[in-house]
Formats: C-alpha cells, sequence, structure tokens
C-alpha cells in the first residue's frame, strides 16, 4: 500500500491527524472498565503521531507504528520537539513485529479498513494479536459498509482551502464489491504562487459486523464491546462506524 507519502504533508496540514485525540476519553473509558492500568501500548498505523504522543504523555510506554516513512518523520519530528519519548517503527501492519509483547494496542481513523482482502484483514489481526501479551487489549474503529456508501459514496469535497493547501477528494462507492475509492487530489504552496500537485488513491473495504467477530476470533479474541460511538451507543443498522474492544486470550486458530 504506497499511500501517504507526498499526500502525508497535506494530511497533516488538514488537521486530520488530531481525530485519534478524541478517542482518548473512550479508550481510558475502556481500560477502567476491564480493570485494566496497561504499562505499555503499539499504535498501529499511528500516522503523525498525536495519539501515540498523548498516550505516552500519560505515562505509557509507546510504540508507534507505520508504514510511511513521511508519517513517521513527521511524527518523530513532533516528539523530539515535545521531548517525548516514543518508539517508532516502520513496518506494515500485516507484518507486525514487536521487541516484546505489549499491554494494549490500538488502531484508529478506519486503518484496518483499508485491508482490502480477507486475508490480509485476517493477517493483520493475528500479527495484532502476536504483539500482545495473554489478556492484552486491542482498541480500533472501522467505517462500515453504510458508512462507507454514505461518506465515501459518489461524491467531490473540498478537505482544505488556505494560503498553504488546497484539497480537492472525490470518492466512490462499490456496492457489489464493497470497497470505496477516494481520489485525493492536493496542491501544496511552495514559494510564493508556486503549487507541487499531488495525488494519490485510497481504497477501503466495509466488512459486515459478524465477519469483524468471526475474524476476531480465530485470531484469538474475544470480542468485550462494539459501539457506534466513543459514547458507547449501540450499534444499528445505520452506524456508520464501529469502535471495538477486545482482549487476547489465545493463540490464532490455524485456518
Amino acid at each position: 500500500m504506497s499511500i501517504y507519502r507526498r499526500y502525508a504533508e497535506a494530511y497533516v496540514k488538514a488537521g486530520q491527524g488530531r481525530w485519534s485525540l478524541q478517542l482518548i476519553p473512550w479508550v481510558m473509558n475502556v481500560f477502567d472498565r476491564q480493570g485494566a492500568a496497561p504499562g505499555s501500548l503499539v499504535d498501529v498505523a499511528c500516522g503523525p503521531g498525536e495519539f501515540a504522543l498523548a498516550m505516552a504523555q500519560r505515562g505509557l510506554r509507546v510504540t508507534a507504528v507505520d508504514q510511511s516513512p513521511e508519517m513517521l518523520e513527521i511524527a518523530r519530528r513532533s516528539a523530539k520537539e515535545k521531548e517525548i519519548a516514543v518508539t517508532f517503527l516502520e513496518q506494515d501492519m500485516r507484518d507486525l513485529a514487536l521487541p516484546a509483547p505489549v499491554d494494549a494496542a490500538t488502531c484508529f481513523y478506519d486503518s484496518l479498513n483499508y485491508l482490502t482482502t480477507d486475508a490480509d484483514f485476517r493477517r493483520a489481526l493475528r500479527a495484532v494479536a502476536g504483539a500482545l501479551r495473554p489478556g492484552g487489549l486491542f482498541l480500533f474503529d472501522m467505517n462500515t459498509i453504510q458508512g462507507l456508501a454514505t461518506r465515501w459514496g459518489n461524491r467531490v469535497w473540498v478537505i482544505q482551502d488556505n494560503e498553504e493547501a488546497l484539497e480537492v477528494d472525490q470518492s466512490d462507492f462499490d456496492y457489489d464489491a464493497g470497497i470505496a475509492t477516494l481520489t485525493v487530489n492536493a496542491f501544496l504552496r511552495r514559494e510564493r504562487d508556486l503549487y507541487e500537485r499531488v495525488r494519490e488513491i485510497h481504497r477501503e473495504r466495509g466488512y459486515p459486523v459478524p465477519a469483524i467477530d468471526a475474524e476476531l476470533g480465530a485470531a484469538g479474541f474475544e470480542v468485550l464491546g462494539r459501539w457506534a460511538s466513543p459514547e458507547f451507543a449501540p450499534v444499528a443498522p445505520q452506524t456508520g462506524r464501529v469502535f471495538y474492544a477486545a482482549r487476547r486470550t489465545e493463540p490464532p486458530r490455524s485456518r
């Protein structure tokens, strides 16, 4: 998945990396409900690192993983400027491998939806399970089929329009495949009236909730809960995004 390369700068300029910060109260609430006090955490698909840095400031030993070297460079620079200790690793989530198991894992902003085949989705879940200690918690969110069809349907919209960047995105949804395609078109200001054009293609697949549950179970997780919002609203047919909490209970089953 060669994405979030040249687009990383535009992504940060639009403030999208801050989205996961709003999930911190939910994360801490889930920890409290489970009687968990994790000392270590891996943030998978960490992007520019806002969530990872915020959790490190709360005293956790944080490892932040992303496949994009550009995103990691932004995250490392931010950590250095703020003098926050975080370990950064450039890895594909499907091949996640940590030096030692951790107490908790997170993967936010529909990053798992970028895995558009059953095999890749299964592989990533098993990799996360392998990175966790037995009893470790895995918190993540995913766009539903309904959410992708609605928000990533046939649309054209402006993400940002300012002196530094113009970004206009176009999306469409394939109902047969359950896959949404987003074409990112960004123009980044370099000097005076000179702009660099950045274009990337992003694809996300929506998975039925029962299928997600089944794959979690096969990967060695127990589903602790799934909600339609960080306020623990129940999942309904019209839910566009699902927030999951799962616990690693056993080694993955062979398939």
